[in-house]
């Protein structure tokens, strides 16, 4: 665990503007999410985000898409690679 870095904050918006910039209709909302979304505590270094989509029968292509790019799978939810 870290102490919490202003510097998550950032890279979070930098992620949602490129992942908003590939243009998947399926996705509705991206949130930053996990300890390093939460301002003042210690936390693990690596930024969670959610990607809610309109539908799950529709999430192959997205799912394709994210394990080819530099993101890890966890379930169905993904986070950035450091």
């Amino acid at each position: 665990l870290e102490p919490y870095n202003p510097a998550w904050k950032a890279i979070f918006k930098i992620e949602r503007e490129q992942l908003l910039q590939l243009g998947l209709k399926n996705i509705v909302q991206i949130e930053h999410i996990g300890s390093t979304a939460i301002p003042g505590i210690y936390a693990k270094p690596v930024i969670d985000i959610l990607i809610g989509v309109k539908s799950l029968s529709k999430f192959g292509f997205v799912a394709i898409f994210f394990e080819s790019e530099k993101y890890r799978y966890f379930g169905r939810a993904y986070a950035a690679s450091p």
